[in-house]
């Protein structure tokens, strides 16, 4: 149990325990509206300009502040370090960044290598889209074409690929390419940063005590209970 304890707590002096990812467009939106995350997606794209037409309260606040706040990136921003700093002036507190656009981008990009535990990709979305195959009215096999492909598809031949392209995207970069600048936050430790240091303290210090009273009083009761028996 100390043992235990001592690696809890230094874990916890090492660094204050980072607080819950943003991972829904609500949260980035709560987020983006306390200041602490600011949001880009690329110029003229889809996703910024549906946003404003639904009915989600949180999706038009958050293309009216890249749109208010000119938060755009290029393309090749997006493809190389759209997570890197961004005229943040002196003796402001970095902010963390995210990066609207399409999934399959990201899970290109980021999916992969190191990447993976330092870009949070998330599961939500607004929007969605489907791609067809145009053929002649007069083609005759449309139904085993359709058939083919849905067989195509379903045995995940287009995530292999994803994953193919993307291994291949990161044993081209560089050492330096593959490292992504992080905004290291200045954090003060606090009483509630080792709250659960304590608590586990206290939990191991509690059983140690049961455990103590238990060897005390289990020896008078066998005794007890062999002398009622003879």
């Amino acid at each position: 149990m100390s043992s235990v304890y001592s690696g809890a707590l230094s874990s916890f002096l090492v660094l204050p325990s980072e607080g819950k990812s943003v991972e829904t467009f609500i949260e980035l939106s709560e987020a983006v509206a306390k200041g602490s995350h600011r949001v880009y997606t690329m110029k003229g794209a889809k996703p910024c300009r549906i946003s404003a037409s639904l009915s989600e309260h949180y999706l038009q606040f958050l293309g009216k502040m890249i749109e208010e706040n000119d938060w755009y990136i290029t393309a090749d921003q997006m493809t190389q370090k759209p997570f890197g700093k961004k005229n943040i002036p002196l003796m402001v507190s970095p902010k963390i960044d995210a990066v609207v656009g399409g999934r399959y981008i990201f899970k290109l990009l980021y999916d992969v290598g190191n990447f993976k535990s330092k870009v949070f990709i998330s599961e939500d979305r607004f929007i969605g889209g489907s791609v067809g195959v145009a053929v002649r009215k007069e083609f005759c096999c449309i139904s085993k074409v359709n058939k083919y492909l849905k067989r195509i598809v379903e045995t995940g031949i287009y995530d292999k690929f994803l994953k193919d392209e993307s291994s291949e995207y990161w044993f081209s970069l560089s050492s330096e390419e593959r490292n992504i600048e992080e905004l290291a936050e200045d954090r003060t430790l606090t009483i509630r940063d080792l709250t659960d240091a304590f608590l586990l303290l206290s939990a191991g210090l509690l059983i140690s005590c049961l455990v103590f009273v238990m060897e005390l009083v289990f020896p008078h009761l066998k005794r007890r209970y062999n002398m009622v028996c003879h």
